[in-house]
């Protein structure tokens, strides 16, 4: 069942509450920058994808660590062998 509100993090802490409102204008903005990726060259779009991979590697325990929070399970199994 879906809630009416669903919490913001920051830092793996809860900073505030989304509404319906706030959802609808992150899909609006998801929708928006559709348009203007569709604008890219393939080229373009090929190098804010790089960017994206890199950042997630970057960040890659900390944002395992966060969905597993979000899944409820430990992120021990997740991260073990790295460091």
């Amino acid at each position: 069942m879906l809630k009416k509100t669903y919490p913001y993090y920051l830092a793996n802490e809860p900073v505030a509450m989304a509404d319906a409102k706030a959802i609808d204008a992150a899909i609006g903005h998801a929708v928006a920058a559709q348009r203007a990726m569709r604008e890219f060259k393939p080229y373009q779009r090929q190098a804010v994808l790089d960017h994206c991979v890199k950042r997630f590697r970057e960040r890659f325990d900390e944002l395992a660590e966060a969905l597993c929070i979000e899944a409820g399970n430990s992120a021990d199994r997740y991260l073990l062998g790295r460091g």
